[in-house]
């Protein structure tokens, strides 16, 4: 696969090398087996790439259809575990924040209902983020941050 990328690139505003030159230099026996592991690799000729950019196409297979349902609540309050992360570099960090939360022992307290992100004033490039769960009066109030989730305004 990795092969058949590198020579897409070659092949790629690059007319002066021919498709024989090619398939010999990535180790082809003939120019017809490199044009067909081509194909079944990015879904077009030599010829057509070279005729315009490679177009990618993405196909995801497996899952299942989340089953969910929107619920008006009353408004609650939620307990956790919270830190600040940038949002730059947020997508890497909150799953290690999870891991640690849950290698931390925490879990046991805290059944990390919710991942809740919160930035108050949309005005920096940090927000703090929790990991909660319902407060039902047994954490620690000294340890745990407190949230109060209100009623969305309309």
């Amino acid at each position: 696969m990795e092969r058949t990328d590198q020579q897409s690139h070659q092949l790629y505003g690059k007319p002066y090398h021919g498709r024989i030159d090619i398939a010999l230099e990535y180790g082809y026996d003939s120019p017809d087996s490199f044009t067909k592991a081509f194909l079944r690799f990015h879904g077009a000729t030599p010829t057509a790439i070279r005729k315009g950019p490679l177009k990618i196409k993405l196909i995801l297979t497996g899952g299942y259809t989340m089953d969910y349902k929107i619920v008006k609540k009353a408004p609650f309050t939620v307990v956790g575990v919270s830190a600040a992360f940038k949002y730059e570099t947020a997508d890497h960090e909150i799953p290690q924040f999870w891991l640690e939360f849950n290698r931390s022992g925490k879990s046991a307290l805290i059944d990390s209902m919710y991942g809740i992100s919160i930035d108050k004033d949309m005005s920096g490039n940090e927000f703090e983020y929790l990991i909660a769960d319902y407060d039902n009066g047994t954490e620690d109030e000294n340890y745990y941050s407190e949230i109060w989730i209100p009623v969305r305004k309309k």
